[in-house]
């Protein structure tokens, strides 16, 4: 997720501010001490107009990231 919000050239607080969420709370999944659920994960690659290629990158991080808590 940082790597596209990066790519895109956008902050932290732009970023959060368009999906709807805290600049805290986004740090928190850039970070992988949050899981996004679907509906976090949809919004913020709205937020950076994501492509479909993005959004099954955002759907593999989050596999991993599930993979890494179990």
């Amino acid at each position: 997720m940082k790597r596209l919000r990066e790519q895109k050239g956008y902050s932290i607080r732009t970023t959060a501010r368009l999906a709807g969420y805290s600049p805290g709370h986004l740090c928190l999944i850039e970070q992988g001490k949050r899981l996004p659920n679907r509906f976090s994960l949809t919004c913020l690659l709205q937020a950076l107009s994501a492509t479909d290629q993005a959004a099954r990158l955002g759907a593999l991080l989050i596999e991993e990231q599930i993979e890494r808590l179990c």
